[in-house]
């Protein structure tokens, strides 16, 4: 049976914010282990809500802890739609990170439809956005 190392998004924040140095310091440990870890997309999702609400972070910012997170390769995770949907995060300012995986899951996909009411989707290149209404 493979073992699975699972990541919690309080790992990543005390890793990427070191706002408790002893804590970001057992996390870089940690990572510095012949372990490899499976970090889920919806962690993503709150990694970047809480640098965003709680420590106040800017896009860019949190762009570029999030690039370096992806970049991190002792971390399994959907590469491919998450750095889409983190270069939708930093180019449109109108969604959030949740609407931006949304785009980049149609954007990554052979169906570039997606039904909605938010305009905002209209923005996004390779994504056609349908109102049920019409």
């Amino acid at each position: 049976m493979n073992r699975v190392n699972l990541l919690d998004t309080n790992l990543i924040i005390r890793f990427l914010t070191a706002d408790d140095p002893q804590k970001a310091q057992a996390v870089k440990d940690l990572f510095s282990s012949d372990k490899v870890f499976f970090l889920p997309d919806m962690a993503f999702a709150e990694i970047i809500w809480v640098l965003s609400s709680y420590y106040e972070f800017g896009r860019e910012e949190i762009y570029e802890k999030i690039k370096s997170l992806l970049a991190f390769r002792k971390i399994n995770c959907n590469r491919v739609l998450l750095s889409q949907a983190l270069e939708n995060y930093r180019n449109f300012n109108s969604l959030n990170f949740v609407d931006c995986y949304l785009a980049a899951f149609g954007q990554t996909k052979k169906s570039k439809v997606l039904y909605s009411y938010d305009r905002d989707f209209d923005k996004v290149k390779g994504l056609k956005r349908l109102d049920p209404q019409t």
